[in-house]
């Protein structure tokens, strides 16, 4: 067998005796060599019986090479000539995993099986996906070690800071890059601004029904969301204020406690405070 030999007496009737000492009918040695067997019958013993044992070497354990990247490591058997076993269950020269850890392979010659390589993988961290969020006229990105900006998938050249102002519509992300050279891509920020007059900004947001008898929605584009407004009467004082818990691009509010006259209605957008007039009727 892989690193062993068992002798087995036959053709006896009496004790017997081993030259290791055994009594048993079968012996399990590790060393090569010849091994003889003498059995005894009332008190005569028989000339001994011999056999050779020659146990098959296990096969040197697989060297393993690691290589870290990131997200992942790959580990690579080395100096082997059978099959392989990881303790994945791969049977492959190479494989590759996401979880940092001690991975373990054998390789397997004429049946006989080797003792375990290893090879402990530490697969560097990927940052988080970076997030784009609107400020004003600029967009900026979630902190990291280093930025670079696209618009429609083309590099933005010198785009390099956390915050860039598009000078184009188009849909922009932001790859950032941690200080092991990992990074992650933004989704996309689709940008429709750029190159809007301030009153068509203003135009954007719209207040309906108005007149309002007992509600009123207020809607704006997807670029210039807003998280707050509020309502001042006719000579400047302010009436209400309401905060949102994120910015919105629709929100209704009530209009019932207010008395039949004309309202000024401050949205505070991402692009800034826009005032719109509401007029209330009852």
């Amino acid at each position: 067998n892989c690193g062993n030999s068992v002798l087995t007496a036959t053709g006896y009737t009496g004790t017997l005796l081993w030259s290791t000492g055994a009594t048993t009918p079968s012996i399990t040695v590790t060393t090569a060599g010849i091994y003889t067997v003498v059995q005894t019958v009332s008190g005569c013993s028989s000339t001994p019986g011999s056999g050779t044992a020659a146990p098959l070497a296990p096969p040197p354990a697989p060297g393993v090479t690691v290589v870290n990247n990131c997200g992942n490591s790959v580990l690579t058997a080395t100096g082997y000539t059978g099959t392989l076993l990881w303790n994945t269950g791969a049977t492959t020269p190479s494989i590759t995993v996401t979880t940092a850890g001690i991975y373990t392979v054998t390789q397997n010659v004429s049946g006989c099986t080797s003792q375990t390589g290893n090879g402990t993988a530490a697969p560097f961290s990927l940052p988080p996906v970076p997030i784009i969020t609107q400020i004003g006229g600029s967009l900026e990105s979630s902190p990291a070690e280093f930025y670079q900006w696209f618009i429609d998938l083309s590099t933005i050249p010198q785009a390099n800071g956390q915050t860039y102002t598009p000078i184009k519509n188009g849909s922009y992300t932001v790859e950032i890059t941690d200080g092991n050279g990992c990074s992650q891509t933004s989704s996309a920020f689709l940008v429709l601004w750029v190159g809007l007059a301030e009153n068509e900004i203003s135009n954007a947001v719209y207040l309906f029904p108005n007149p309002s008898a007992e509600f009123y929605m207020v809607t704006s584009p997807q670029y210039m969301t807003f998280n707050q407004i509020c309502v001042f009467d006719a000579t400047g004082r302010l009436i209400k204020s309401y905060v949102l818990p994120d910015f919105t691009s629709k929100q209704q509010f009530d209009s019932k406690d207010l008395p039949t006259g004309t309202y000024v209605i401050s949205v505070h957008t991402s692009m800034g405070r826009i005032f719109k007039k509401l007029y209330v009727i009852r």
